[in-house]
């Protein structure tokens, strides 16, 4: 059962369900097992000021230098929660409390708009953590465990038949790759305008691949070669040229008719 992933800009709930995708491009299993925990809002914490219990925020992974964080119902702390507060040193952040009450083992992650962060370690015990993020619009928020075996497999997988002999500068990247049969080479970056690509020196088409870009190549031993050229900047040089010469002669007008005035005077 392949997966269909060919586009970093198709539509994904979370970015599990894209790196899930990803997987099954490879025959695998899902990569992550996301787990169901329940946001708790800020008026959840406001509505019941006699059950509040500010303990929770005595954890020794807890980051004690924010005093944001809002204390939490007794009746939420028996469940898996996460509640969100700004960060007063830097409102470009935000502070997450996420508390696994769940006896679950893994490393846990977080999917926030198109990232995924690593929160820690869960080991069959109560859990809390506090993680420092972006604040984004978006607060669409999952949390899911990382099928460890999963990715040794897909490491296995991907790593029998990688690039060799690698060459890079400010803008190329070269190498030799040995195809044991026809397929497409991947390589994990955005499929942008401006990248060209040569297969044994002739150029070919770069396709969109498993969220990244793909080449298509026959069996055999080949050289691959990857360049990035930005689009044409000359427009805007020449705009911003025209824009300086156009204030430097409005500049001169300026003070040319302030001293005709002055002599008139």
């Amino acid at each position: 059962d392949s997966g269909e992933l060919l586009s970093a800009k198709s539509v994904y709930d979370n970015a599990f369900d894209m790196q899930n995708e990803f997987a099954k491009c490879f025959g695998s299993k899902d990569l992550y097992s996301e787990i169901e925990v329940r946001e708790i809002n800020v008026t959840d914490s406001d509505d019941n000021n006699d059950n509040m219990d500010n303990s929770i925020h005595n954890d020794n992974n807890a980051d004690k230098n924010n005093d944001t964080l809002e204390p939490v119902r007794d009746d939420y702390l028996d469940s898996d929660y996460y509640q969100i507060n700004p960060d007063e040193n830097d409102r470009s952040y935000m502070i997450v409390h996420v508390h696994i009450q769940s006896l679950l083992k893994g490393k846990l992650y977080i999917a926030l708009k198109n990232g995924i962060n690593y929160i820690g370690e869960l080991s069959d015990d109560p859990a809390d953590f506090y993680i420092r993020l972006p604040n984004v619009k978006s607060k669409n928020i999952s949390f899911g465990l990382l099928n460890e075996s999963v990715y040794e497999d897909i490491y296995n997988d991907v790593s029998k038949n990688q690039m060799y002999d690698i060459t890079t500068t400010s803008s190329t990247i070269s190498g030799k790759i040995d195809a044991p049969k026809d397929g497409t080479v991947f390589i994990s970056l955005p499929h942008l305008y401006g990248f060209k690509a040569l297969v044994d020196g002739k150029e070919v088409e770069i396709i969109d691949f498993m969220g990244g870009m793909g080449i298509e190549v026959t069996a055999g031993n080949h050289t691959l070669a990857l360049s990035y050229k930005r689009a044409n900047m000359l427009p805007g040089y020449i705009i911003t040229l025209i824009t300086i010469i156009s204030l430097a002669m409005i500049s001169y007008f300026q003070r040319k008719y302030i001293h005709v005035q002055s002599l008139k005077q």
